[in-house]
């Protein structure tokens, strides 16, 4: 399970949306997908990839990550590059979205339970390979599977919202004559329990947990310490644990993964390297897929926040592959005179949607009224021509347009001031003392309609959409202001915290289907593991809970069909686009558009063949 959100706004990893393929409920969702990616995208690699072994390339990310170890990292980049550090037990195919089994010798299969604490339950037995295992040789076992679900229940783990997306696994048993057998659990009907049981990141607990800290707790106890009788605060070697998650260092020798790739060197604020590992275990299978194929020996992330920057490391070769965030750089670059002949400007569909976040626990914004106000305020057509040179598509929901779940009944909210002056006035704002800007009396106190918006500083799409907002705004009487924020540490924190009002943000939902739960659940504003805007609406909680344990493909639809009417009614956020994701590589290079995040696959990248 990658855990990420966000590009050129300020990051935010909210949802867990998987599927499975091979099930028919899921089937037309991923068709409609893979046949609008194959139409764009038809060209594949060369069979016979002939790669130098020294082959290396230079990708720009805008950002670095926050941490490589998977349960303490809550962004794209650091998704990016940890799903190639860290193997999940089974993954989906970056180009043809098929769930195939990495650490597990077989996909899971699920048998209800018949007996038991569990009875009724899904069962599943899984198995880890035998050739599996660490970076440093020593071998993948279940008892690593079993620590990496119980460390996403440490504090230090909070960030990455881990905890949430384990709570419907009840139980994990590790066969004592097997080191590689393991059983689980998971809520009767949950809709994503085969993906809960194998695509989350593993790691190892000889590295990470050398006194076997977690092993005398029972998942029970870490996931509910309070109603099972632990006091983990007395626990000297589980707040020794705790506090080494938080203090670990991003070195080498601390880096111990899975997957193809390994950890060679990174400096702060310059670059990352990975380096392909030594006698990789996943070799030996020989297995002639895209996640066994390794061709770069290493792979450089150079960070580089500002865009023309990078368009310039692009340029004197000092960058091979350049991710844009602004179509309009993009444009420009193409444009220029022999670019084509030097380049290859390479685009794909897009799974992120950008969004404005509106605090809904605010005293303003805690009225739908003023929020549906705000909607009608938004010129997204504007943001589509103007900032995004078309490269873009409206949505109206956290829901891919063409795909089944995507309610087209619903239209998109037009710009139209005096709809928006309407929904404003019956919420009972109204200029009592003439200064332009509208009040209203909230809680003993008159309050006028000023509402910052916080953006990144190094974003000038998320403060253009917040000028377009501002501007409009200002005709009905409410006064936006432009919060700019220079890190996106500090982004993240005032977002995980509260402490903001609105945000232009974007969300990044895995391929696959949507589980709403942590992104819009009133539950996990309360625990504090998603749902950052605060929204609390029963009618919406109501229908999360329905379809989650779902097993009919057509009411399955309907479901999510009335969740996104709910949303579209309380506007809890101003839906705007989905854009498409931009990218710019050297034209002697192979870099095929991947359907995951972040529309490219880098292991997949080779030289150009002659």
């Amino acid at each position: 399970m990658n855990k990420a959100a966000g590009y050129a706004l300020p990051l935010v990893r909210l949802t867990l949306d998987k599927l499975d393929p091979m099930n028919k409920r899921h089937s037309l969702l991923i068709c409609s997908l893979l046949c609008l990616f194959f139409v764009l995208f038809s060209c594949g690699k060369s069979e016979n990839a002939s790669v130098p072994e020294s082959f290396r390339v230079t990708i720009r990310v805008q950002d670095e990550p926050l941490s490589l170890i998977p349960m303490m990292s809550s962004t794209i980049v650091g998704s990016q590059i940890i799903r190639h550090i860290y193997w999940p037990a089974a993954e989906y195919d970056p180009f043809d979205l098929t769930y195939q089994a990495l650490l597990l010798t077989d996909l899971p299969e699920s048998v209800t339970e018949a007996e038991g604490p569990w009875k009724g339950s899904q069962r599943f037995d899984l198995r880890l390979r035998e050739e599996a295992s660490w970076s440093d040789g020593e071998p993948i076992t279940a008892a690593d599977y079993a620590f990496s679900v119980k460390a996403a229940f440490l504090p230090a783990c909070a960030v990455s919202g881990f905890a949430s997306f384990f709570s419907n696994l009840q139980d994990i048993r590790i066969n004592p004559a097997d080191p590689k057998q393991i059983t689980v659990w998971v809520s009767p009907g949950y809709m994503l329990a085969k993906e809960l049981v194998s695509n989350f990141n593993l790691i190892p607990r000889h590295i990470y947990d050398r006194e076997d800290v977690l092993a005398k707790y029972s998942l029970a106890q870490l996931k509910d310490p309070q109603s099972t009788g632990v006091d983990l605060g007395q626990d000297t070697a589980y707040q020794a644990l705790d506090q080494y998650f938080q203090l670990m260092d991003m070195t080498p020798d601390n880096i111990v993964g899975s997957g193809p790739y390994t950890l060679g060197d990174w400096q702060s604020k310059q670059y990352l390297a990975l380096k392909r590992v030594d006698d990789w275990w996943g070799d030996q299978l020989k297995i002639r897929k895209p996640l066994f194929e390794a061709y770069p020996e290493e792979i450089v992330y150079q960070i580089i926040s500002d865009e023309q920057v990078a368009l310039t490391a692009l340029k004197d070769g000092s960058v091979d592959v350049a991710m844009i965030a602004r179509p309009d750089n993009y444009i420009a670059t193409q444009q220029e005179p022999g670019a084509t002949d030097k380049f290859t400007f390479g685009h794909a569909s897009n799974s992120i949607y950008m969004y404005i976040g509106m605090n809904n626990q605010h005293p303003i914004l805690r009225d739908a009224e003023v929020r549906i106000a705000l909607a009608y305020s938004m010129d997204v057509d504007r943001v589509i021509s103007t900032l995004m040179n078309g490269l873009a598509q409206r949505t109206v929901g956290p829901f891919m347009p063409g795909s089944p779940n995507y309610n087209n009944d619903l239209k998109p909210i037009p710009l139209n001031i005096e709809e928006a002056l309407k929904h404003l006035n019956a919420a009972g704002w109204t200029d009592s003392n003439r200064d332009g800007t509208v009040d209203k009396m909230i809680d003993g106190r008159r309050i006028e309609c000023v509402l910052p918006v916080m953006v990144s500083a190094n974003s000038s799409l998320g403060q253009n959409v917040a000028l377009i907002l501002q501007e409009n705004a200002a005709k009905i009487g409410i006064r936006i202001e432009l919060d700019p924020i220079a890190d996106n540490a500090t982004l993240r924190q005032r977002l995980g915290t509260g402490d903001f009002v609105m945000a232009t943000m974007s969300n990044s939902p895995s391929v696959g289907i949507y589980d709403p739960y942590q992104s819009w659940h009133s539950q996990s504003f309360k625990d504090n593991t998603g749902n950052v805007i605060g929204f609390v609406d029963p009618e919406s909680d109501a229908i999360i809970d329905s379809l989650r344990h779902e097993e009919d493909p057509q009411q399955l639809i309907d479901e999510y069909r009335q969740f996104q009417a709910e949303l579209y009614k309380e506007q809890p956020v101003i839906f705007l686009v989905i854009p498409e994701v931009l990218f710019i590589h050297r034209k002697d290079y192979e870099v095929r558009p991947s359907v995951v995040k972040p529309g490219i696959w880098e292991p997949a990248i080779i030289p150009q063949q002659q």
